[in-house]
């Protein structure tokens, strides 16, 4: 009995260190893979972007223009709880307007493919 308790032991032992082992291999994996990435951003990528002036200049527009869409449009979907196309794009952090890059781009090439008109307070003249 003596050795079959014995063997038992160092079975047991070696089930333990085999865990043990797993558990680190296991972890280690786990850790290697939801690690952040450290690499720099790409220069391209650093000015997409924009400031409201940033975006006026970008388009050829004046600020208080692209202020007058945002305004009008807005009033058009509060009004009518919808709009055809695609909005101006922004988001606004406090007081300041904050523009993607791509999402000017993108808004740009429909308003141009839909040929819409903008008068001089903002308001789509089709709309």
């Amino acid at each position: 009995m003596e050795g079959e308790d014995m063997r038992n032991n160092v079975m047991i032992l070696i089930l333990a260190v085999s865990i043990l082992f797993g558990g680190f291999i296991a972890g280690k994996t786990f850790a290697d893979k939801s690690s952040v990435s450290t690499a720099a951003v790409p220069a391209e990528a650093a000015g997409e972007v924009f400031t409201l002036s940033e975006a006026a200049d970008y388009l050829h527009m004046k600020e208080d223009f692209i202020e007058k869409i945002i305004i009008q449009e807005e009033i058009l979907l509060e009004n009518t709880g919808s709009f055809e196309g695609m909005m101006f794009p922004y988001l606004k952090a406090g007081d300041e307007y904050l523009f993607s890059k791509k999402s000017l781009d993108d808004w740009i090439m429909e308003a141009a493919k839909n040929r819409r008109v903008y008068t001089e307070d903002g308001q789509n003249k089709y709309n």
